[in-house]
């Protein structure tokens, strides 16, 4: 493992997931190991991710985080039309093969700081999830394979 900062860029693909995966609520759901279902916004699901990637290159060259100021993340601002009901312009929906990278390229950055990251974790494993059922091709599938040609498709 090398532990670097990931770029802002990666952790934005992050929280637009967060926000194109969170359905009709206006919070991102997901579950704890005790099976217990949190709930954040999109912008709190960066922070919490941008604060694990920090607190885990800090813990790996042994920086004290106390003498740094926290770095505030905030999520890529709106594009597109503006909804005239809400005043929200469009976020962009990342693809399920962006995310899926980013969520790697986060992981392997980060170490295992026990329960200081294990709400990233959990994001990080419902986002997997998520981006898992978004990709192409991947709802038209059948669920078991019991002819060969089936197994290449």
């Amino acid at each position: 493992m090398s532990a670097f900062l990931v770029s802002r860029g990666t952790i934005d693909v992050l929280a637009l997931a967060a926000e194109a995966y969170r359905g009709t609520s206006q919070q991102f759901a997901f579950s704890t190991a005790e099976g217990t279902t949190c709930h954040r916004y999109p912008g709190e699901v960066g922070q919490i991710l941008w604060d694990w990637n920090r607190a885990s290159v800090a813990s790996y060259y042994g920086d004290d985080l106390e003498q740094q100021d926290k770095l505030h993340y905030s999520m890529a601002p709106a594009s597109g039309p503006v909804d005239i009901l809400t005043g929200r312009g469009t976020l962009p929906r990342p693809s399920a093969l962006r995310v899926l990278r980013s969520l790697d390229c986060l992981q392997y950055q980060c170490v295992d700081l026990g329960d200081a990251s294990w709400e990233a974790q959990a994001i990080l494993d419902a986002l997997r999830a998520e981006a898992i059922l978004d990709l192409p091709g991947f709802g038209e599938l059948s669920w078991d394979v019991w002819e060969a040609e089936e197994v290449t498709s």
